[in-house]
């Protein structure tokens, strides 16, 4: 059944509701339409009785700083501002929306001031790229994303494949060439011979990029908004030199401490120390205080996080370390059955138990009868073993299964780190293992 509306009772006009205050961010690689789509927006409110008023920032010269532009050819009346602060000066006290294109280049107080904006009212909405030529968060759009009530996340077409492209691919114009602009280049150029192309992921090229483990998008978010807090603080902050944030910084690591060091269950004879919410505060202090070093240190909060990961779960420092103290590349032995290949060593130990072994060359101090089974399952490429003859049981093994076998070596466990890479070769009854140092 249709409802007809009270005699007399109008549909009231756009102009007549009040705006819904908030932020809204529109975000995407180059040429996805951001901009296009932000002067759609605005024309829209304006027709429906809205006042608009649109910002963009200084440092971005390409069109002129008077008015947003889009890649079709679209514009919208604009005042250019050298910060987002003076933005605030600037929006008149009747006006309903407040619009802000290319984002990514304004400084790391914005998102606190579309946060001022949208409290005193207003609607914000925020066109951006959230992410830099090196697929890393740009600007203060990761925290604005995270403040967003609403998002608008676009895509572009590959230039390469035609594919969904969410990247945005910086190229240097050399005699010609396209070439991909190396990691270490500036973020923001002011001009020169550089181009802009969208990619997807699989095209997406960033030559010196250190690698490191792939991070979640929205952990790379949340760290893109942990950087720029961090700057905001240390902008306050009295004494933001180096040396006193790391002096802070140790000094909250030994005020940790003392939880440790008077833990009842590791100390029964200590002292009471503080609460349970004290030692949060203690790490939480400890955290604040090591990210504004890193701040004051220009260090990449993803780059130090995706790195450090990288190295945790390879365990890295072990293998260098290992090979660094190792006075010998190559370790000998007997051999129990010839052959000659190359694979990843697992070198049996505590952290890496025997019955845990799946592939590679299965290193260990000897292979008891009752492996036997586990390696018919689990083949190794070869076996080294720090004890045992031609006759012993890894020896048997390594007939029984066809592969070469090098026994005997005496201290294999303790020179060959554990992943590294090792070639094995066995010259009449001599077998001799080499580390393969990169």
């Amino acid at each position: 059944m249709i409802e007809s509306r009270p005699e007399g009772s109008k549909i009231p006009h756009q102009k007549d509701i009040p705006i819904q205050a908030g932020i809204e961010v529109i975000c995407g690689p180059t040429f996805s339409g951001k901009s296009n789509e932000l002067i759609r927006r605005l024309r829209y409110l304006g027709h429906e009785g809205r006042k608009v008023q649109a910002f963009t920032p200084k440092i971005d010269n390409r069109r002129g700083g008077d008015s947003v532009n889009s890649e079709d050819g679209a514009t919208f009346p604009a005042t250019s501002v050298a910060s987002s602060r003076e933005i605030l000066g600037h929006v008149e006290s009747d006006t309903d929306v407040v619009a802000i294109d290319e984002a990514q280049f304004f400084d790391s107080e914005l998102p606190d001031v579309c946060r001022e904006l949208a409290a005193g009212g207003r609607q914000v909405i925020v066109a951006g790229l959230d992410k830099n030529f090196r697929g890393e968060p740009f600007g203060p759009m990761a925290r604005l994303k995270l403040e967003a009530d609403g998002m608008d996340s676009r895509r572009a077409a590959c230039k390469i494949c035609g594919r969904s492209a969410t990247r945005t691919q910086r190229v240097k114009i050399i005699n010609g060439e396209r070439i991909p602009a190396n990691y270490s280049d500036p973020t923001i150029l002011d001009e020169g011979t550089e181009a802009y192309e969208a990619r997807c992921r699989d095209h997406h090229e960033v030559p010196g990029k250190p690698e490191g483990v792939v991070l979640p998008e929205s952990v790379e978010e949340a760290l893109g908004w942990l950087e720029e807090v961090t700057k905001s603080i240390l902008k306050k902050e009295d004494r933001p030199e180096d040396f006193f944030r790391a002096l802070l910084t140790g000094s909250q690591i030994g005020d940790a401490m003392k939880y440790i060091t008077h833990d009842k269950k590791l100390n029964p004879r200590a002292r009471p120390h503080g609460t349970r919410e004290d030692e949060i505060l203690a790490y939480g202090q400890i955290m604040m205080q090591l990210m504004t070093l890193m701040g004051s240190r220009g260090i990449s909060f993803k780059e130090a996080v995706a790195i450090g990961l990288k190295n945790q779960f390879e365990l890295d420092w072990k293998k260098k370390d290992a090979l660094a103290n190792a006075t010998e590349s190559q370790i000998e032995g007997r051999v129990a059955h010839p052959g000659n290949v190359s694979g990843q060593a697992y070198v049996v130990s505590e952290e890496h138990p025997i019955e845990e072994f799946v592939a590679g060359v299965l290193v260990a101090p000897f292979v008891k009868p009752d492996h036997m089974s586990h390696f018919r399952l689990n083949t190794p490429v070869a076996i080294v073993t720090d004890h045992g003859g031609v006759n012993s049981h890894p020896a048997i093994l390594a007939r029984e299964l066809g592969i070469p076998a090098i026994v005997g070596t005496g201290n294999a466990t303790e020179k060959i780190p554990h992943g590294s890479e090792v070639m094995i070769e066995t010259k009449d009854k001599k077998g001799i293992v080499t580390l393969v140092v990169e």
